[in-house]
């Protein structure tokens, strides 16, 4: 359970800024997190309402990410898909889904050979708190977390 919060807590703070590749590589290997749970979560990249389509921004988010990525084989890239509250509970799953997918796909066209586990949350862990049925930009979202499955708790 302490495992859990710590990775709800991560989840909830933006990266650490990346000044130069070497600090880039560095951050990005799985291997020198301490107690070997989560190392990395790239700012999250939105999506236009309604779709799973990767948008200029998210592209050159991704490409850097792809630039800098330098983690052992045996660390997994987790990517995990949101929505926003508005539409049905079942279509934003399905939607955070096809976000990941998405991203995946993207990963993987560029060359990243890493397992990939996707995730797809719905609208159940929104950055910006909303009634149900409200359109939140900030809400439509894909983040990605490397993961060293060998010493973290699953």
């Amino acid at each position: 359970m302490a495992a859990f919060l710590a990775l709800l807590a991560l989840s909830l703070q933006p990266a650490p800024a990346m000044t130069a590749p070497s600090e880039a590589r560095r951050y990005l290997s799985c291997s020198v997190l301490e107690n070997g749970v989560i190392i990395d979560r790239l700012p999250y990249m939105a999506f236009e309402a309604g779709s799973a389509r990767i948008t200029a921004q998210a592209a050159a988010t991704l490409d850097g990410f792809v630039a800098d990525y330098d983690a052992p084989p045996h660390c997994e890239i987790v990517i995990e898909g949101h929505a926003d509250r508005s539409g049905s509970s079942a279509r934003n799953i399905r939607l955070s889904g096809q976000r990941a997918e998405a991203v995946a796909a993207y990963l993987r066209s560029k060359g990243i050979t890493a397992p990939l586990v996707i995730m797809q949350n719905g609208e159940a862990r929104p950055l910006v708190e909303t009634p149900d049925g409200v359109a939140e930009r900030q809400n439509r979202y894909v983040s990605i977390w490397i993961l060293d499955p060998i010493s973290s708790p699953r």
